[in-house]
């Protein structure tokens, strides 16, 4: 048929609000792809009420402290749908970062709880990826 069954499968059980709709949110999910992983450090526990996550990530900076501190893992639902105001991990160009998505008028803002880090708003020529939902 020539229908790529990914873009189905990825929201398959989800339900994309208005908002998400409004915004093409299916447009910056990575449906078609999957994390390249260049280096394993560990294996950690999985807390069993987070068994949607996919991989655990290092918080690599203060972005979202207190919240998330610098060097804790956080997990991830690789293609889980996040809402307005939930926390994800994303990338933005060579970037990856964990954020609060935040849903605007005409864009989308990922938005730091550190006050010392900038809002930083998602324009349509960003290379931009939503890998996933996190959970804390």
């Amino acid at each position: 048929m020539g229908v790529p069954y990914q873009p189905l499968f990825c929201t398959y059980d989800k339900e994309l609000d208005e908002k998400q709709q409004e915004y093409h949110y299916i447009n910056y999910v990575t449906y078609n792809k999957i994390p390249a992983i260049s280096e394993i450090d560990s294996y950690i526990d999985c807390p069993a009420n987070f068994s949607n996550a996919s991989f655990a990530y290092k918080a690599c900076d203060t972005a979202m402290s207190p919240t998330i501190k610098i060097n804790s893992y956080v997990f991830v639902e690789v293609n889980g749908l996040v809402k307005h105001k939930d926390i994800g991990l994303f990338r933005l160009e060579t970037d990856i970062l964990i954020r609060k998505l935040i849903y605007r008028k005409d864009h989308l803002i990922l938005k730091a709880i550190d006050k010392n880090y900038d809002d930083i708003t998602i324009s349509d020529s960003d290379d931009f990826q939503i890998i996933g939902k996190i959970y804390i």
